[in-house]
């Protein structure tokens, strides 16, 4: 099992952002002979699970029956009443979709990481 990492810089942005519900651990990326080392990485966890679906107007793929865990998600539609406080977390009805507050989306692109994007959760398709 491959750990999930982000560089020291994101993390701070995130921490700044307020996002409070990452459990982060230091991380060296190092090859196997240990001749490679890259330092200033976060082992993380993302605490935490949501469900934020609004049932009603989701649209799930008719080929995967699962609404929990690896929903198959061909439009996302949030109620977001069932947020409360939190500003970055997991989708309960799928573990791979991680939902961020505007907050959190704004200190994101400001820092400009080229390899962070983001989809309206009506863009969402998952598989």
């Amino acid at each position: 099992l491959t750990p999930t990492v982000m560089s020291s810089a994101l993390h701070d942005v995130l921490l700044k952002a307020g996002v409070d519900n990452i459990d982060v651990y230091d991380a060296i990326i190092a090859s196997e002979d240990g001749s490679i080392r890259h330092e200033g990485f976060k082992a993380y966890n993302l605490i935490g699970v949501v469900s934020a679906t609004d049932f009603a107007k989701t649209v799930f793929s008719p080929s995967n029956p699962s609404r929990a865990i690896d929903a198959s998600i061909d439009s996302l539609a949030i109620d977001v009443k069932k947020v409360t406080g939190v500003l970055m977390f997991r989708l309960a009805e799928n573990t791979s979709v991680i939902l961020v507050h505007r907050r959190v989306k704004e200190a994101l692109e400001a820092a400009n990481f080229e390899s962070i994007y983001f989809m309206a959760p009506g863009e969402l398709l998952t598989l």
